[in-house]
């Protein structure tokens, strides 16, 4: 975790409350603010996007000055008082400041000797880092910066600071559009790949606590699954986090299943899709539909079969869930799907019915080299599709529910759904029963 201010010496998730002694001797201003007790919901956002506008800082509660303004008495927060100052916090980020720029919370419950907080108190500190959507604005309409060692934060009015964080704002999502297309280039094979973005951090200003390799690895090899994965036999470091590849049985070098996990919390779902040019004794619908292509005078048909698509997306889904858990990234989850290598494809899903709305309509083919869901190609303004939570006793209908949207939209994307009706239709490629006897 990168820090423009830390007087620590140690990250965020590492400290103690012992550590927080060096606080007096840090000076109230441009990176710190202390407050001894609670404050209204729209001061604390007043604080928070002050500092998310400049260069980040800690906001810490608890903390009585002294006449030089550093750190004076460690008061401490009532214990029964430190939820309800949590929840201020997250109404002041969540209604009070648009964009909500991220933080951390810790909190630290007395005694603490070196501290001279009493039992019953807590001191609750808040790290902001300095954000990289701003301007970050109150719901006052103003916009507040830290200013040098001012106690308060100041409206900011000054046009050419104004533009600077528009323009910052700006390279930030230019960052995110980058992001989405650096890694999902045509690969060597003919066959259609899938690459799949799941995104927390969509603007790289969030910082969350890094999983040690062996913990990735056991997700990775599936050990730790509470329903479904994809066993990963090849895992490995890279630049900023580690990638895993389902070689079991297959070539190495080919394109294959794999998960590649950032630190910064952001992943790549790389999925080919199986291609087939005759019969294969897995599929029972083939063979007919393969009869149909034939009717329909295709000579040497080629077919792209996304039957087990929803299933292996599901199931490394899953896997990156637990990676994200371990690593207590709460944010929200954003999708953004590339289909490569998809121009005169032939899709194929194993449903008798997909069979009759071919035969009544013909065979959907895509025109494109490249797919993207949302279509930025089609004028879409929509870059992350947002992932919907869903709470079930089962953990594989939980898997299946919420990565359902990406699943639908690839499936629209190349023809084999063109509504709601289709989705109830094919009752065997979402039957849920099936997949759990079948995958056990």
């Amino acid at each position: 975790m990168i820090y423009n201010f830390n007087p620590f010496g140690t990250d965020f998730d590492s400290l103690v409350a012992s550590q927080l002694e060096v606080l007096r001797e840090v000076k109230e201003g441009w990176y710190m603010d202390y407050k001894s007790d609670l404050i209204a919901i729209k001061k604390i956002a007043k604080s928070i996007s002050s500092f998310a506008n400049q260069y980040g800082g800690w906001l810490v509660f608890g903390v009585r000055e002294s006449d030089e303004k550093c750190a004076g008495e460690f008061v401490g927060i009532e214990k029964t008082k430190v939820n309800e100052l949590s929840e201020r916090i997250r109404e002041a980020v969540r209604a009070h400041v648009n964009p909500a720029p991220f933080y951390l919370e810790k909190v630290f419950a007395g005694p603490v000797k070196e501290l001279g907080l009493i039992n019953g108190r807590s001191i609750l500190l808040l790290y902001i880092p300095e954000g990289v959507n701003p301007p970050y604005i109150h719901s006052s309409g103003v916009i507040y910066r830290r200013i040098a060692d001012q106690s308060d934060p100041k409206p900011e009015a000054d046009r050419g600071v104004l533009d600077g964080l528009w323009n910052k704002a700006q390279t930030s999502k230019n960052l995110l559009k980058k992001f989405l297309r650096s890694y999902s280039k045509p690969v060597d094979t003919n066959s259609p790949v899938a690459f799949i973005y799941l995104v927390t951090n969509p603007r790289f200003d969030k910082v969350f606590g890094k999983i040690d390799f062996r913990d990735f690895l056991d997700i990775m090899s599936g050990k730790k699954s509470n329903s479904i994965a994809m066993p990963m036999k090849t895992v490995h470091s890279v630049s900023g986090g580690y990638v895993a590849r389902h070689t079991h049985f297959n070539e190495p070098q080919r394109a294959l299943p794999s998960i590649q996990w950032w630190h910064s919390g952001n992943a790549l779902i790389t999925l080919p899709i199986s291609t087939y040019d005759g019969v294969n004794e897995s599929l029972e619908n083939l063979g007919p539909f393969f009869e149909e292509l034939k009717s329909q005078r295709f000579s040497n048909p080629v077919v792209s079969d996304f039957t087990e698509f929803y299933f292996s997306l599901a199931a490394m889904y899953n896997q990156l869930i637990q990676v994200k858990e371990s690593t207590k990234n709460r944010e929200d989850v954003y999708v953004y799907t590339v289909l490569e290598n998809t121009r005169r494809l032939i899709p194929y899903i194993d449903d008798p019915k997909y069979i009759e709305k071919v035969k009544k309509l013909g065979v959907p083919m895509v025109e494109t080299s490249t797919v993207t869901v949302p279509d930025q190609y089609g004028g879409s303004d929509t870059l992350l599709y947002k992932l919907v939570p869903h709470k079930d006793e089962n953990p594989l209908v939980n898997v299946l529910r919420e990565i359902s949207l990406p699943f639908t939209g690839v499936l629209g994307s190349v023809g084999i759904l063109n509504g709601k009706n289709d989705i109830r239709d094919y009752k065997v490629l979402y039957d849920i029963d099936r997949l759990q006897k079948t995958r056990g």
